[in-house]
């Protein structure tokens, strides 16, 4: 058997170091930033590795510079008819200016509310962390609408993994 880098399980200058999970506690209903209602995730049977990421106003800060893989999975109920709702992760490199960089995309053509799903993976190269940073931004919700969020059971989940050194 062989092995990249030092040990099964290890590519070099790639061990996890760091894995983190968020959730919406409550449900968002609003065209914006989602600056609210977040919590790591608490179950008996969630795990984190290293530090975790640090929020505030919904805006999420690295704990150490690398390449990161962030990902959601979001439970859209769209009103009926709301044929597109969105999930924008946004990214700045300059801790001002964001841009939209991938998109979770549900929707529903029926006569009646339903449930919708959509995801997004991306990964970012955090060269410095007070600079870089994400949030997520809600849009196309249609009056009705709204992303799915509880304490109890996680309806809309936030991940993120950092892979290995930038």
């Amino acid at each position: 058997m062989s092995y990249i880098g030092n040990s099964p399980g290890t590519v070099a200058g790639a061990a996890i170091t760091m894995a983190d999970q968020w959730r919406l506690t409550e449900d968002h209903s609003a065209n914006s930033d989602i600056t609210s209602n977040w919590e790591r995730l608490n179950l008996a049977s969630s795990g984190t590795i290293g530090t975790g990421m640090t929020e505030s106003s919904g805006i999420f800060s690295f704990p150490e510079t690398g390449i990161y893989l962030v990902m959601a999975s979001v439970a859209f109920v769209p009103a009926a008819g709301d044929g597109t709702t969105i999930l924008y992760l946004n990214v700045t490199l300059n801790n001002s200016s964001y841009t939209q960089v991938s998109w979770a995309i549900g929707g529903n053509q029926a006569s009646s509310a339903t449930n919708s799903s959509g995801s997004l993976a991306t990964i970012i190269d955090v060269t410095d962390t007070a600079n870089v940073k994400v949030k997520f931004e809600a849009a196309s919700l249609a009056s009705g609408s709204f992303i799915r969020g509880g304490t109890t059971q996680t309806e809309s989940s936030f991940t993120f993994i950092r892979l290995g050194d930038t």
